[in-house]
């Protein structure tokens, strides 16, 4: 007795894409970019593209998933947005498909991204550092209607702080990361000294050049040299504020290594700022509480203070807090007679 059975052989996948990688190649960090993959099913059954899955937020897909007619291709539409990013990148993207042999389909893209615009970063960032540990930062400065530009001075104004803990240098160079090719740039590298004070370092980075109409350019700064005691958060906002209202915000303060430490007072350098401190676990963990005296008037319009935290640490004797909020000011309304 002979037994017959008959199946389906493909001779290629289902379901495949064209191309299997997209080359974006060379882009501005400024546009999205729309681009396609070919989708083609090579079944006897029609094929919806039922969902897709990126690795990135910054890739997304026509709301509108095709459904693919035996041995016929559709267009999947992609959108990057490369905006907040740059240099060389790949992703993946997972196509689900209603196929049973073949439900998931993977494609990728890969591209290069190059910044648009006179500087490779909107701001100088050094996060939260060990100050035994060497850090350095470094960015480029390139217009492109004036590439032969000069750097004449870079300074760094840390509101009150003295600079001098910082080390800047620049040099010309040719630099390939800027849209849409390359050109001369000055390599900028800033790192901090090994005797930086703890704490947080916060102002402008002030580039002066002759570049026409921009010859001083400034970069918002901010590095957080961390020490044995912390803070969490590294510094107090009070947001929008009326006449009247009762304010009240909190930041712990601890010893990273759980050691003993006093809190032995807290000031503040503005006479409606209130303090207090809180004990949560003795001689490891306090609670600063802040608050705004309700006697004074406060002035409309943005504020800054400081903190002055004194402690009985050998290093950290001294901790400056950075307070910032609006007083709004009040609000008259007018209502027209009927």
């Amino acid at each position: 007795m002979l037994f017959v059975c008959f199946s389906t052989i493909y001779s290629q996948a289902p379901v495949e894409a064209h191309p299997n990688v997209y080359h974006l190649n060379k882009i501005s960090d400024q546009k999205p970019v729309d681009f396609s993959f070919k989708i083609t099913n090579n079944t006897n059954e029609p094929v919806t593209i039922q969902n897709i899955h990126t690795t990135c937020g910054c890739t997304s897909s026509d709301n509108v998933l095709p459904t693919i007619a035996p041995h016929s291709s559709a267009p999947l539409k992609i959108t990057f947005d490369p905006k907040g990013r740059q240099g060389y990148a790949r992703w993946e993207i997972l196509v689900y498909t209603s196929s049973p042999v073949q439900p998931v389909l993977m494609v990728a893209f890969d591209v290069e991204i190059l910044r648009e615009g006179m500087l490779t970063t909107d701001y100088v960032n050094f996060g939260e550092f060990q100050r035994t540990v060497p850090v350095e930062t470094t960015f480029w400065i390139s217009p492109q209607e004036f590439p032969q530009f000069n750097i004449k001075k870079i300074e760094l104004d840390l509101e009150g702080k003295s600079s001098e803990y910082f080390s800047i240098q620049y040099k010309k160079e040719i630099y390939n990361g800027f849209f849409p090719e390359p050109r001369p740039a000055y390599c900028i590298t800033i790192h901090p000294k090994q005797n930086i004070p703890f704490g947080r370092w916060q102002g402008n980075l002030q580039i002066f050049s002759d570049i026409p109409g921009k010859e001083k350019i400034e970069i918002p700064f901010l590095a957080k040299v961390a020490g044995d005691i912390g803070m969490r958060p590294d510094y107090i906002s009070m947001g929008n504020i009326r006449q009247g209202m009762n304010v009240i915000k909190r930041l712990t303060m601890y010893h990273r290594n759980a050691e003993e430490f006093q809190i032995l007072e807290v000031t503040s350098d503005t006479p409606f700022i209130k303090t207090g401190v809180v004990t949560i676990l003795e001689d490891q963990q306090y609670q600063i509480v802040v608050s705004l005296d309700k006697k004074f008037k406060l002035p409309t319009g943005e504020f800054r203070a400081k903190l002055f935290v004194k402690t009985s640490h050998p290093e950290m004797s001294m901790i400056e807090i950075p307070v910032q909020g609006i007083i709004m000011g009040n609000v008259i309304r007018k209502f027209e007679k009927k």
